[in-house]
């Protein structure tokens, strides 16, 4: 901890792979959920997530917390964000919870495609 730098550790959140996070309400409650992109080189990525951010903050340091997997059939998930409202015509009960994933990574001297 160095309270000079405005920061405290509170808990560890581990991941098997290398991973993005990000915070968006998912879960539509209005509270921020946590995703957790997942990537590694020869094996699907991932986006879990952790349901209630606010709850993992405040109880990291006790309780012990894994991702929920929502998607294992990836590449290698860069960015991830809620669809705009409107975005896709559809009477869908679940269309406020689309999420709009960048996948793939581009290695150095390969060409798209």
């Amino acid at each position: 901890n160095d309270s000079s730098l405005g920061w405290t550790y509170l808990g560890n959140l581990t991941s098997p792979v290398p991973a993005y996070t990000f915070l968006i309400d998912v879960t539509n409650d209005g509270i921020d959920d946590l995703l957790v992109n997942g990537f590694a080189f020869g094996k699907a990525g991932s986006i879990g997530l952790v349901r209630n951010a606010k709850d993992l903050v405040a109880n990291i340091a006790t309780e012990e917390y894994e991702s929920e997997t929502i998607f294992d059939d990836l590449f290698w998930p860069n960015w991830a964000e809620k669809a705009p409202a409107g975005m896709f015509d559809t009477a869908d009960v679940n269309a406020s919870t689309w999420l709009v994933i960048s996948d793939g990574f581009l290695l150095p001297g390969s060409t798209p495609g």
